[in-house]
């Protein structure tokens, strides 16, 4: 579903209030190589999703992309009904801080537990 906003320009319509994250055709290349391409994916509140795929497949990409550490060469992505592309960086740390990730290289102390850890 889309909105018109300005002659000649369309904009999508922010997701329902059941979607709590969302990429909408989002695009986005490191230098030559494609990561993302017309990405469009929904983050439903209360439910767990999982992202699989190889390396270089654009994981950590999607979870750049949602904290706004990464923009999309095209695209939207919506955090809460908000589109949070184009934020200045006082805006996006808002948003931030209710966000946490845990990366696969997060640099976990081996000598640690997890409670240690965290």
């Amino acid at each position: 579903m889309s909105v018109r906003t300005a002659p000649g320009r369309v904009e999508p319509a922010p997701p329902p209030n059941d979607v709590t994250v969302s990429l909408r055709d989002v695009f986005l290349s490191y230098q030559s190589k494609i990561v993302l391409s017309d990405c469009s994916i929904d983050f439903k509140k209360g439910e767990v999703t999982t992202v699989i795929g190889l390396s270089g497949a654009g994981k950590s990409t999607i979870l750049r992309l949602i904290n706004g550490l990464r923009a999309p060469t095209r695209g939207h992505v919506f955090v809460n009904g908000g589109d949070i592309v184009g934020l200045d960086e006082r805006e996006l740390n808002k948003i931030r801080s209710r966000m946490g990730f845990a990366f696969q290289a997060s640099a976990l102390f081996d000598s640690l537990s997890v409670f240690d850890n965290v």
